[in-house]
């Protein structure tokens, strides 16, 4: 394990990165309508089934991780 190691081979090294208020901009013109869309499209299903989709979800992410860490 190199210096910049800790345990599980992960870098212990951060990047701190600063945004740019135009970027900040650009980024809620894009995103803005689609973010109200899904809250949108979310509305139409009952608690029960969004838990559902939730769970497929976060079971899809972690099967992503398992097969590409990071």
């Amino acid at each position: 394990m190199g210096p910049a190691q800790q345990g599980h081979g992960r870098p212990r090294r951060r990047v701190l990165l600063e945004v740019e208020e135009e970027a900040t901009r650009l980024g809620w013109a894009f995103f803005r309508p689609v973010i109200g869309e899904v809250v949108t499209a979310a509305e139409g299903f009952e608690d029960g089934e969004l838990e559902t989709v939730h769970r497929f979800l976060a079971s899809v992410l972690e099967a992503t991780r398992r097969a590409r860490p990071v």
